[in-house]
Parts: structure tokens; C-alpha cells; sequence
């Protein structure tokens, strides 16, 4: 039996859902999401704080 796929949400607080397949997916979106709408706040994040921030869920 496949494991089940994990994915991962994160609400900005700028009220953007964030969601990706995986741990790398919900990382690059949300480096994406800093880039494009919040671009004075992209270098203050790292990928442990973009996973400290996700929810993981199930999908």
C-alpha cells in the first residue's frame, strides 16, 4: 500500500493560501509569494521558518 501524499497549507498573513504537494513545493511557493507580494520581506525568511509556518495535511 502507497504511503499517502502529504501536503502543506500556510495562510499569509496577508490572506494568501498558500499550499504545496511537499515540503520543497510549499518552500518555493512561498518564496515565490514573498518575492512577488512582499519583496522587502523575502530575505528575512529561511526554509525552516517556511516550515515552522506550514500545516501539514494529509492528501
Amino acid at each position: 500500500m502507497a504511503e499517502p501524499q502529504v501536503g502543506y497549507v500556510l495562510d499569509c498573513p496577508c490572506g494568501s493560501r498558500l499550499t504545496g504537494d511537499g515540503e520543497d513545493d510549499i518552500v518555493e511557493t512561498a518564496f515565490a509569494h514573498l518575492r512577488e507580494k512582499h519583496p522587502d520581506m523575502a530575505d528575512h525568511y529561511e526554509r525552516a521558518d517556511i516550515l515552522a509556518m506550514a500545516i501539514r495535511s494529509p492528501g
